[in-house]
């Protein structure tokens, strides 16, 4: 890091995003949570953490006034920023994609409805209408290793069930899947296999902090809007059969707000699959957060 002629750091957006941070986990505020309270959306507040780059003031702000930083702390963190905004641009450091995101879109989008929060980009103008993507369950928080055993649990559950439904008519489409055959028009339901993910600069593809869910309807951002299917989080790998499928809002599984357009991992969909649970619920689930070769219909009918 750059030093002063006393010996003390220079300021740089990277460490200002790192500071940002930490003011969220010294507080226990999860990407997830500081979303639902300032309506920006979980990909521009996890960019505004992990930088490099300096993320809008306006976001900087909103969120930590949200999450219950003094009014003077957060006047303090404007004039900073207004700083660093003035200042020449200094070449930013290398860094590496994180294994686990602190927070991301993974592709919920949130879709303006009268009384329902809009998710903004870091670096989009706020928006009146149209979709984002911004995965907020209500209440939730991010995983933690503690986490996990429980998560490998439940997956052994759904794995459990979906055996039953291969034999009683799936297996025939992943064996077609298996072998790269395309698959045909099912007449029982198909196995999909949840892409929790989303893509990021020009190749990455890394794990969303928070988990995708199942939806009693195929709109997006369920979570503050009422139509989350409790207890249903799943993350990539989960296999879940799939009966039908239906057009609803459309899924982005990247960052509106990045420069790079040519992620072959990139991916926008209005195809919603019906999906059954363990416990015999079904919910909806975006192709978005599926593998690719769990999506484009899988020969599946639509929903009645």
């Amino acid at each position: 890091m750059t030093e002063s002629p006393d010996g003390r750091p220079l300021d740089s957006p990277e460490l200002f995003c790192r500071d940002f941070a930490a003011v969220l986990d010294a507080r226990g505020v999860s990407v997830r949570e500081a979303a639902e309270r300032s309506n920006w959306s979980k990909s521009a507040i996890g960019n505004a953490r992990t930088g490099p780059r300096l993320p809008r003031a306006d976001l900087v702000t909103t969120v930590l006034a949200a999450v219950g930083v003094p009014a003077p702390e957060v006047r303090e963190w404007a004039r900073r920023h207004a700083a660093l905004a003035a200042a020449p641009a200094a070449p930013a450091s290398p860094t590496t994609a994180p294994a686990r995101l602190s927070a991301t879109v993974s592709a919920d989008v949130a879709a303006p409805a009268t009384g329902a929060p809009t998710a903004r980009d870091a670096t989009e103008t706020p928006r009146t209408g149209g979709t984002e993507p911004a995965s907020a369950p209500a209440g939730g928080t991010e995983p933690t290793g503690a986490e996990e055993p429980k998560g490998r649990t439940a997956r052994a559950v759904v794995v459990a069930v979906l055996a039953t439904a291969l034999v009683a008519g799936g297996a025939g489409w992943l064996a077609a899947r298996t072998l790269g055959a395309p698959a045909a028009a099912s007449a029982g339901p198909a196995v999909v296999t949840v892409q929790n993910k989303v893509a990021l600069g020009a190749e990455d593809l890394v794990e969303d902090s928070g988990p995708a869910y199942l939806s009693s309807r195929a709109i997006a951002f369920c979570g503050p809007r009422g139509c989350k299917e409790d207890g249903t989080d799943v993350v990539s790998g989960a296999m879940l059969p799939a009966t039908c499928t239906v057009v609803g809002e459309r899924m982005w599984n990247y960052n509106l707000d990045s420069p790079v357009a040519h992620n072959p991992h990139r991916v926008e969909s209005e195809l919603w699959y019906r999906v059954t649970w363990p416990d015999g619920r079904s919910g909806y689930l975006s192709e978005v957060y599926l593998e690719p070769g769990s999506r484009g219909g899988l020969g599946l009918p639509a929903c009645s």
